[in-house]
Formats: C-alpha cells, structure tokens, sequence
C-alpha cells in the first residue's frame, strides 16, 4: 500500500478489503467445505464493513448530480440508491435546472402539477404546458404569450441609467485650485530633502565599518581547524561491496518464521481432514449411523485430497514472496550505492526473490508427496482415523526441522547472491566480481576450488561441468546449491 496513492482514505480502505480482506475470508471459508456435505455453502457477512460501501456511495452521489441537473427523476435516483421509489407526479418528472421547473412524465401527472389541464375533466390532452397564470391581456395558450409578459414588464433602473442621471446632475464637483493629483504629488517632491534618514543609518554605517574589523573569535577558529583537517583527510580507497553473514542470517531467520507458522497450521488443517466427515464418505474409516448405511465401504483414503499439496505449495510462495522481494530490494540498493553511487534496483533484483519463492513451493510439495505416501503406507495397519492422526504427526516431528532449516538457508542465499548479481550487472560491464566462501568444514569441495576465482560480472561460473551465476543460483543443479553458504565480492575493474 506505501506504493500506491488514491484519492482520499476511502478509496485505500475500499481496496485493502477488495483486494485482500474479501479473498482472504473466502479462503478461510473454503476450510470448512471439507466437514460439510455439498448442499451447504459458508460465506461471511460483511454488510456492516463501512469500506465496501464505497462504490455505492460513488454511484449514490453521481446519481444525486444527475438529479440535480435534471437528467434523472427522483424514482430513478431512489432505485439506484436501493430505495423503493415514490411514484408520484412530483417523484417521477424530471426538475429541470437552474429554477427547478418541473417536466411531468405524463399528461397526467401535469395536470397534478398544475402545468396542464386535468384530461378527466375534459381538457384536451396533449395541449401546451403553461406555468404561472399570465397578466391580464396575454394569451394563455403558448409558451410566447410568458415571454411577452416578461418583456411587456417596466424595465427597473439599470446601472447605465443611474451614471446617466448622475451626470445629468450638473458640473462636476471642481477640486480648489492647486489641489489636483499632480499638484500633491509635486508638493510632496518639492518636499524631500537629501538629509541622512536618522539614527538608523547611523547604526548601519557604524556596522559596516566594524564588519571588516571583527576578531575571528574561537569559534572562528575552530572552524578553521575542522576545515584544515577535512581538506588534509584522505577518503577511504573504495573496496566494491559484498554481503555479510548477517544479511544471510537476518533473512534467514525471517522465512524460517514465516515457514514454521506455515506448518503448524498445515499440521492441524490437515489432522482436521483426516477427521472430516466428507473425506470418510465412502472408505472404511466411516462410522455407519446404522445397519443400512451404504457409505462405509472396503476403501482406503484418498491421500492426496487429505494433503493437497498443491494448495500449500502457492501459499508458501504467495507468503515468502514480500519478505524475499524486501530483502532483495534492500540488497540490491546497497550495492547499487557502493558501485555507481545510486540506489536504482533493477527489476530482475526482484525477480531473482519471486524464482526463490517458487523453489520454497517446490520444497513443500515434494514434503507434502512424501506425507501422502506416509498416509498410503499407514493406512494398511491403520485401526481408525486416529491411527492415520499419528503417523502425520510422528512425520512432521520428524521432518519438518530439517525442512525448515533447508528451505531458509536456501532463500535466503538465493535471493541475497541473485539481488545482488542483478545490481552489479545493472552497474555496468566494468564491474568484477570475486567468490567467497566461509571457509569451514562445510563448504562442498567443489566450491573451495572457487575459493577467490575473479569474473567479469554476467560471466558464469563452470562448476563440474555445470554453470552458476552466483552462489545458490536456482537454474543450477541442486548438488550444487544445496545449503550453499558462499558469497561474491563485487569492485569496479582496476583497468577501466
């Protein structure tokens, strides 16, 4: 939302439920199909959510123009407000602006308006519509007979008229001699004399003669020694930029968070359709009300519906995306100023974040296959439902720590090394680029012999016979990138 900008508040507040409250709410609705037979439908009431009324207030108040300038009745603007309309003479003709006057429907409802005679009474219909009764001696049958009895009227005074008289009053008023504009003026003249305007030009002559004179002070000299020392001080020899374990370890920790909270919840929704009525339907895991109960049958579960792996497979990527994306922006800046002094970040800074995402998917969709098989396995010794219940929670105990640490050392790699990859080759071909590692028991062979290796930057790395763009590139072979630790050091070419 800090990116976008909208007209005022209710514009925002509209869009946050539009766009994020209403699918939200919709799939946390969708939880409950499974403990539910087909006829029944959840849905949340947001009647009462000021927000959502926005576009009705914005069609409310453009209906309310359009009635104000006579293109709409009332009954028209009732409908659109979701009001039932009056259906009256007055409600159904159109008021037409500036005066308001009224246009009926029908002959009818002119006649109830007084703009017509009453058809029931023997008028002829369709006569012309009059408004007022006219003058005495003006025709009352056409719309001329009112123009002419508004033109015939005694014309007010008007402005023309009252300069007229006023002229026509006599002389103008004649000024005393030597009194005129030009005489003043020339008096006031006359008047001025080059004497010194007082005492404060005074002061002003005594300031500027003591300016040139001022002591410098300490003060003065402490400014000349902060100057002296800034003009003698060397900067600092530029030494390109890389990141730090910190960067990694910062972002680490925020996916290990936002994965772990994932889990737990996935660990209960799924407990939860173990035991739903809707997925027991027809296996043998059903409890028959009675003897006739044709839905307990000799089958198993169907395991994946159980898992549905690819529903938590896109809901990890859509929760990693932003805190990746950040990190990555962030990145992305700093070697941007450390290179080229700016802090533009190209857009495949951001891609480099919403690839990794993508492999955090793939991750849990291969955990979540191997649950399925889990279930398949368990399900031939399985007692009942509960014994099923175990098994998922004895597999998450067991894996699910290993799958987390996997999945946020990888991100976070992944998306730091390709942000910033992304923001040197955006510097320019001048800038190099060094591979790093960290220099302990757990960097792969393979890597060490990268240890230092120099490239220019959009240079792949040869590893094995397979290319790496950085440290965790995700199009590598995942021998290659899996729990990768290492880092690139990034400088301006010395030759350029």
């Amino acid at each position: 939302m800090s990116e976008r900008t909208y007209a005022n508040a209710d514009r925002e507040e509209y869009n946050f439920w539009d766009h994020t409250e209403l699918p939200h709410l919709n799939l946390i609705a969708s939880g409950f199909d499974p403990d539910l037979d087909d006829e029944w439908i959840v849905r949340f009431d947001t009647s009462s959510v000021q927000a959502l009324e926005f576009p009705r207030r914005q069609a409310r108040e453009e209906a309310r123009k359009e009635w104000e300038a006579g293109l709409i009745t009332i009954d028209e603007y009732r409908e659109i407000a979701g009001r039932p309309a009056f259906n009256v003479p007055q409600s159904r003709a159109l008021w037409i602006s500036p005066q308001k006057a009224p246009v009926p429907a029908n002959d009818q409802d002119a006649a109830a308006l007084g703009l017509g005679p009453d058809p029931a009474a023997g008028g002829t219909p369709g006569a012309a519509l009059t408004g007022a009764p006219l003058p005495p001696g003006t025709a009352p049958d056409a719309a001329a007979a009112d123009v002419a009895a508004a033109r015939a009227l005694d014309a007010g005074p008007s402005a023309a008229a009252d300069v007229a008289a006023a002229r026509a009053q006599g002389t103008p008023l004649a000024l005393p001699a030597g009194s005129t504009a030009t005489d003043a003026v020339a008096a006031a003249r006359a008047a001025t004399t080059d004497s010194g305007p007082g005492d404060a030009a005074a002061d002003v002559d005594r300031a500027r003669s003591t300016q040139n004179a001022a002591l410098p002070g300490d003060a003065a000299e402490d400014v000349d020694a902060a100057r002296a020392t800034v003009e003698t001080k060397a900067l600092p020899e530029d030494d390109g930029y890389e990141v730090t374990d910190d960067d990694f370890d910062a972002l680490s920790m925020a996916v290990a968070a936002a994965v772990t909270a994932l889990l737990a919840r996935q660990e209960g929704v799924i407990l939860a359709r173990l035991r739903a009525p809707k997925i027991r339907k027809y296996t043998r895991y059903w409890e028959p009300e009675n003897d006739d109960d044709v839905r307990h049958v000799d089958a198993d579960l169907d395991q994946d519906r159980v898992v549905s792996a690819a529903r938590w497979a896109e809901e990890i990527s859509q929760s990693l995306t932003p805190i990746l994306q950040q990190a990555a922006i962030a990145t992305a800046r700093k070697v941007g100023q450390a290179l080229t002094g700016t802090d533009e970040v190209p857009p495949s800074a951001a891609a480099a974040a919403i690839v990794t995402a993508a492999y955090a998917g793939e991750a849990i969709t291969g955990f979540l296959t191997e649950l399925a098989t889990v279930l398949r396995d368990a399900q031939h010794d399985a007692a009942d439902v509960g014994d099923l219940a175990h098994a998922v929670v004895r597999y998450y105990h067991s894996a699910e720590s290993a799958l987390i640490a996997r999945v946020a050392e990888t991100c976070a790699v992944a998306t730091i090394n390709g942000a910033a990859d992304a923001a040197a080759e955006h510097a320019g071909p001048h800038v190099v680029r060094t591979w790093v590692t960290r220099a302990d028991n757990r960097v792969r062979p393979a890597h060490k012999a990268l240890q230092d290796k120099t490239l220019p930057v959009g240079t792949p790395y040869t590893i094995d016979g397979a290319s790496l763009r950085y440290p965790g590139g995700p199009f590598a072979p995942i021998a290659l990138t899996i729990n990768c630790r290492c880092r690139l050091h990034y400088a301006t070419d010395s030759k350029e």
